[in-house]
């Protein structure tokens, strides 16, 4: 399975300009026939104006459906810089959803990508009934200076 998604802004302010975006959301089940759903994805960041060290993030948002069962575990791990950043939901009807992030695009001047890994985990034990969740990717990145010039965050995950 192969999603793509992108939107890019261009905000400014007096001495900066933001890039950001957001990736299509990508749905996953999990059962008894399947307790762990892994992805990888690429997030580009293309600016033809120089991007300011340590401004970076990406984040990624979990939520999951009304009826979910069962409880969860999930990380997202840059394997560009080796961050990570894990997230648990325990009870799926008192916590639908759920936002972790890392940092990202450390020494990007220009252009650059990060590579990610993503996993979803059933942590309940005996594993059953549906557990069903949705979960995109967002990402931001600051410029040195404003700038009429273009920019943007891509996403691509399978």
């Amino acid at each position: 399975m192969v999603v793509a998604g992108t939107a890019g802004t261009v905000a400014t302010s007096p001495a900066t300009a933001d890039i950001s975006g957001v990736s299509e959301s990508v749905r996953v089940v999990l059962d008894e026939g399947l307790s762990t759903e892994s992805f990888e994805a690429t997030v580009s960041l293309v600016s033809d104006v120089p991007v300011a060290s340590g401004t970076g993030l990406i984040g990624m948002t979990v939520t999951l459906d009304s009826e979910a069962e069962g409880s969860l575990q999930f990380t997202l791990t840059s394997q560009t810089s080796g961050e990570t950043q894990g997230g648990d939901i325990v009870d799926t009807q008192a916590q639908g959803q759920l936002r972790i992030g890392i940092d990202a695009f450390n020494g990007c001047r220009e252009s650059c990508e990060e590579e990610l890994s993503i996993e979803f985990v059933r942590t309940d034990d005996p594993v059953s009934g549906t557990l069903g969740l949705t979960f995109s990717l967002d990402g931001i990145a600051s410029t040195e200076s404003e700038s009429d010039g273009s920019a943007s965050i891509d996403f691509a995950i399978d």
